[in-house]
């Protein structure tokens, strides 16, 4: 069977456009999805590759587009202008941020956010504040919760961008202050018991020690009130300031769900510790959610993604960035998103 080269590049450039095209348009206005962005790059990839064969194949007739020969002098065509052009103040006023330009893409941050508000028809939030003596970025975090939201525990820190732990902004009050008094209808709740496979990602970055071992909040380390509060029972949104002003940071929101088992992370999934599988009520482990803020850019609205899960009993404070066995973890929120406030 013979094969058209050329019909082939200019049939694999259509289908690359179409599929770049579609996945532009979902990540664009609906909520990031990993399985989308990750289609959408590889088929870049693919497609910056069959553009080259194709330009290649159709090089004189391209060429012809964009000049005309003359017999004393090199013309270029209107059209060579009106394509150029445009495209060069586009790419210079995105790049170096000027007024106006960035436009479109605020406006979809904000189109994101707001469809995670028109789900349901009377959405309740509850408003919790911290940090307010703060001196430095005020930030407004919103989280909608999702199908499996049920006494979820938080919390929400701030890092350099280099890695370094720079103070946490929320955490849920049971953590906080060491003592557990939530817990579903049934379950007979218990105080002052020690849960370190809760939120361990965050535990470990705070870095403070317990006299047990644990990288938790103990009676001589307890988490200052003014940053913790009592977990959220519904859509919520913190207004919190960070300590000092910065150029940049990350932030990042961890949030875990008691017994919350799948077919993975089963109640005898790993009999031999003595976390997971004695004391433990954790099911999947926490769910990481992170954002880069870089305050020297025009953005002001920024979606928090998952990027990996902790320790399923809070062994080490490791991020694992493979999600693949998580089903209900990823659930218990809907979206998380943090404005810049002025």
């Amino acid at each position: 069977m013979k094969v058209n080269t050329r019909s082939l590049v200019s049939l694999l450039v259509a289908a690359g456009f179409l599929v770049l095209t579609g996945t532009g348009l979902l990540l664009f206005f609906v909520k990031h999805d990993n399985r989308t962005a990750a289609i959408h790059t590889l088929f870049g990839l693919v497609f910056l590759g069959v553009a080259v064969f194709h330009i290649r194949n159709n090089f004189r007739a391209l060429k012809g587009y964009g000049y005309k020969p003359q017999p004393k002098r090199f013309a270029l065509k209107p059209e060579f202008y009106l394509t150029l052009v445009p495209a060069m103040l586009l790419l210079a006023g995105l790049f170096f941020e000027l007024p106006g330009f960035a436009a479109v893409y605020e406006w979809g941050n904000r189109w994101r956010s707001q469809q995670a508000n028109i789900r349901e028809e009377r959405p309740i939030y509850q408003h919790l504040e911290t940090n307010v003596s703060g001196r430095g970025v005020s930030l407004e975090l919103e989280v909608r919760k999702g199908s499996k939201f049920q006494y979820p525990l938080f919390a929400v820190w701030i890092e350099s961008p280099e890695g370094q732990f720079l103070q946490t902004l929320y955490v849920s009050k049971a953590i906080g202050s060491n003592h557990f008094t939530e817990a579903p209808a049934g379950v007979k709740s218990v105080a002052s018991i020690r849960r370190p496979e809760a939120l361990p990602y965050w535990g470990h970055r705070r870095g403070i020690r317990a006299s047990d071992g644990y990288y938790l909040p103990d009676a001589e380390h307890l988490v200052p009130d003014v940053v913790s509060a009592a977990t959220a029972t519904e859509n919520w949104r913190l207004h919190t300031k960070t300590d000092a002003p910065l150029p940049a940071f990350t932030i990042y929101f961890e949030v875990n769900q008691s017994w919350d088992w799948n077919d993975y992370y089963t109640k005898d999934r790993f009999p031999d510790d003595p976390i997971y599988s004695g004391n433990g009520q954790n099911g999947q482990p926490s769910v990481v959610y992170a954002a880069a803020i870089d305050l020297s850019q025009k953005t002001r609205y920024y979606a928090l993604n998952p990027v990996g899960h902790g320790h399923h009993s809070g062994k080490d404070g490791t991020l694992d960035p493979d999600l693949s066995v998580l089903t209900t973890a990823l659930e218990i929120v809907d979206g998380v998103t943090v404005k810049v406030l002025p």
